[in-house]
């Protein structure tokens, strides 16, 4: 679903170009992360012709139907291909722009080439478990992280935090400026 965002002038590798890969695969698209409306749900999938089979037994008892207002945007967002053509140089100058101003804080970043999102530690800053620590900024500092923990299924505190860059500019800089505070 992040085959248009890649950081650094990289090129993203599909397992569809590769044909012994591509008889293993299913690759998953997404339109709501390509367009940026993750809420919209909508995708498809490109897989071999006897994955394909097996996925539609799956799919039909997992989504009956998609609006028709929602296609009919996706099918109009198509026609224009800059749309997620520029994404990845887009998000990149969020990205950019969130580190730039996180170098006050003493947040130290983990390297990120694609995503909506830039990783932090704050090993420096506390020993409270992420949750805690996530929690701790919302109340202090007015910024809402995920805790990376959250998404591991054994209990674990690597003191790392998601932060989400897909945001305005001021929303960005101001959530650097209140976290340079601690």
């Amino acid at each position: 679903v992040y085959e248009h965002v890649v950081f650094d002038d990289a090129q993203h590798l599909s397992t569809l170009k590769y044909p012994s890969l591509f008889e293993r695969t299913l690759a998953v698209y997404s339109f709501g992360k390509v367009y940026n409306c993750t809420g919209w749900k909508l995708g498809y999938i490109i897989g071999p012709e006897s994955l394909m089979k097996e996925f539609r037994k799956v799919h039909q008892f997992n989504c009956f139907t998609c609006n028709t207002p929602m296609q009919v945007g996706i099918a109009n967002y198509l026609s224009d291909n800059s749309a997620y053509l520029q994404l990845g140089k887009t998000l990149q100058a969020k990205r950019d722009l969130l580190s730039s101003h996180m170098r006050a804080t003493r947040f130290k970043p983990l390297k990120s080439s694609g995503s909506y999102f830039q990783l932090y530690s704050y090993a420096d800053i506390s020993d409270e478990p992420e949750s805690v620590y996530a929690s701790t900024l919302v109340k202090t500092a007015g910024v809402a992280t995920i805790p990376v923990s959250a998404f591991y299924q054994n209990t674990v505190n690597n003191q790392v935090l998601r932060f989400c860059f897909s945001k305005r500019d001021e929303v960005l800089e101001e959530a650097a400026y209140n976290l340079s505070k601690i």
